[in-house]
């Protein structure tokens, strides 16, 4: 009786714990795939502070007279600051169609960040018809002068097929680009990818190495991802004390799967 009922405990705690794995697998898969089809349109929003500092710290050397003459005489940097001066209705009125035409110009005459910012306004519509086909192409230059974000944005279009032929290879050659510059929304994304095997053999390690560093950023999405690696020990030594570790990091930030996470293993 004693050598049953210790079986049937072993049996009873084996089942509870493939149960729990399969709990952290299902919000595993829950999360991850719905952070790498956030647009760009969700990320690039907090970048276009770059913008409004630069053109801050141009006004400071330069007053709005010098500005315009340096843009009459083609000189990129300017064109790009009147752009955003416009843009954002510093030291003149918001007019977002100017906004436009000076970022075209300082972008046709080679500034990234006017190309990105160009970008942004075609693929949100902001100030000018939407246009997914001008956002590519304007991503696109600015990714090849080594912009990160455009970059990241350029993986997200062909990861979810926005005006170019769907393409998985692509995406991850473009996440890696933006994530070897430590962009942390690159790095989560690289990582997903190397974990499903999408556009690339799927590789455990790469995908612990790449969640390892966005979470070190505090991106809560590698944090919980990364706990469940940790969990479930995949490329990695399966290490619960770690796996609550970053889940609870996550948590702590208000990610709702990463508190259901702990809660399901009582570890609130």
């Amino acid at each position: 009786m004693d050598s049953f009922f210790t079986v049937a405990m072993a049996v009873f705690a084996f089942i509870c714990g493939w149960l729990m794995k399969r709990i952290g697998e299902r919000f595993l898969d829950k999360t991850v795939g719905k952070n790498v089809e956030a647009t760009a349109v969700t990320v690039v929003d907090k970048w276009l502070e770059p913008a409004f500092n630069s053109m801050k710290n141009y006004l400071m050397n330069n007053n709005t007279k010098e500005i315009e003459e340096k843009a009459g005489s083609g000189d990129a940097e300017a064109l790009y600051s009147l752009g955003s001066m416009f843009y954002f209705g510093v030291g003149v009125e918001q007019n977002k169609n100017e906004a436009l035409k000076y970022y075209r110009m300082a972008a046709e005459a080679g500034n990234t960040e006017a190309q990105y910012n160009l970008a942004y306004m075609f693929y949100k519509g902001d100030g000018v018809v939407q246009d997914y086909y001008e956002a590519v192409r304007w991503f696109r230059k600015a990714a090849d002068h080594g912009d990160a974000k455009a970059q990241y944005n350029l993986a997200v279009m062909y990861y979810k097929g926005n005006e170019v032929r769907q393409d998985d290879s692509e995406a991850v050659k473009w996440f890696r680009k933006a994530a070897e510059q430590g962009l942390a929304d690159a790095q989560i994304n690289l990582g997903f990818m190397y974990e499903y095997g999408k556009g690339i053999a799927q590789d455990y390690n790469e995908a612990f190495k790449w969640y390892s560093k966005a979470a070190e950023q505090g991106n809560i999405y590698a944090q919980y991802n990364l706990g469940c690696l940790y969990e479930n020990g995949r490329g990695v030594r399966h290490s619960h004390s770690e796996a609550v570790k970053w889940c609870r990091r996550a948590a702590e930030q208000g990610l709702a799967e990463a508190q259901k996470w702990l809660t399901a293993f009582g570890e609130n």
